[in-house]
């Protein structure tokens, strides 16, 4: 991963917790490799629009990936350009974890204005954020807040948010995201939580006509479950951007770990598959992902034919291409979801 030193479209407003000494200042804050135009995807042509209005399913778009590390090279490459980045939360860390600068809990936010997260002239929140698994770490969510939009935070264990004392635009629900409604049990904790969908989720919240502005998703390895149906469901419009910690634990070697299982090489290749599935069925609804950046975690390096590492955990950014195209807003709208002044044209 490259370092960068800040640019003009990096906004360092919301530096986070800084509890380690740093050597180089001029390192706090990354630009993790946005795309220019010879840096592009030109492996793969862009997956093409599967949606038809007679036909409400979508698919994966392939193709076959080769070997493992295929998927690790492919998420690093940029596919598409914000010319507003805005770094929201995040902690630095006295241990190796984090990214190359030992920051987490922060994702980077797309400004730009058909995003509709700018500032208005009042303080009543027009902007939707759906924050799931916040767990204790929420600086991320205080920077979102504070914007400020109207924040929903959930997280199968009650983890009780100040936050939500300070702020009468955030909430706290005990709920988990997944496929489908049930209830999980985690041996780890020796709890159980509550799954909804996110149709179900939004339809109890009563934010059926909203926008999604952010939807932010941090839930350990799950993610591909939830990703896998979000991309069939016509709800994926109506987001314009998904902040996304994404996994491949299953293909650490010799993992010792309570929460995940140990996955023999021979299947590696189909999960990594499976995963890169997911990615492909997104940017084939119109999403970009702009940025990604390792999550370092010492113990959980997978390492190539050759002995190169790569990190099995990591950041990635996605837009919603869509929401450029007048005529895709106006079919939200006719759909009955609310905009505002700014994207109507």
């Amino acid at each position: 991963m490259t370092r960068v030193n800040k640019t003009a479209d990096m906004d360092d407003e919301d530096e986070g917790d800084v509890r380690c000494s740093r050597d180089n200042e001029e390192n706090l804050l990354l630009q993790h490799g946005q795309a220019t135009d010879d840096r592009r995807d030109r492996t793969l042509p862009d997956p093409v629009l599967i949606y038809k209005e007679a036909n409400p399913l979508w698919v994966s778009w392939g193709p076959r990936l080769k070997a493992v590390k295929d998927y690790f090279h492919y998420i690093r490459i940029p596919q598409a350009n914000c010319r507003k980045l805005r770094r929201m939360g995040g902690e630095f860390q006295c241990t190796e974890s984090g990214d190359s600068n030992n920051m987490d809990g922060h994702k980077y936010i797309c400004m730009e204005p058909v995003f509709m997260l700018t500032q208005n002239n009042s303080n009543v929140p027009e902007c939707l954020i759906l924050s799931f698994g916040t767990n204790t770490e929420t600086s991320f969510d205080k920077a979102m807040v504070h914007l400020p939009c109207e924040l929903h935070m959930f997280d199968v264990i009650d983890f009780s948010p100040p936050l939500v004392a300070e702020n009468p635009n955030a909430y706290f629900h005990q709920a988990g995201i997944a496929a489908e409604r049930r209830t999980n049990f985690y041996s780890n904790t020796n709890t159980t939580g509550e799954m909804y969908t996110l149709r179900d989720l939004v339809s109890r919240l009563n934010l059926t006509d909203r926008l999604i502005h952010v939807l932010k998703v941090d839930i350990e390895n799950s993610e591909w479950e939830v990703f896998g149906s979000l991309a069939k469901d016509p709800i994926l419009n109506a987001i314009g951007q998904v902040a996304l910690e994404v996994h491949a634990l299953d293909v650490v070697k010799n993992l010792q770990a309570s929460w995940s299982e140990n996955v023999p090489t021979e299947k590696w290749l189909q999960i990594i598959q499976d995963k890169f599935d997911v990615l492909r069925a997104l940017e084939a609804r119109g999403f970009r992902r702009v940025l990604y950046w390792d999550n370092y975690q010492k113990g959980y390096p997978y390492f190539d034919e050759n002995g190169v590492r790569y990190e099995t955990s990591g950041e990635i950014l996605y837009i919603n291409t869509n929401w450029y195209d007048p005529a895709f807003r106006r079919r939200l709208a006719d759909d009955g979801y609310k905009f505002h002044d700014i994207i109507q044209t």
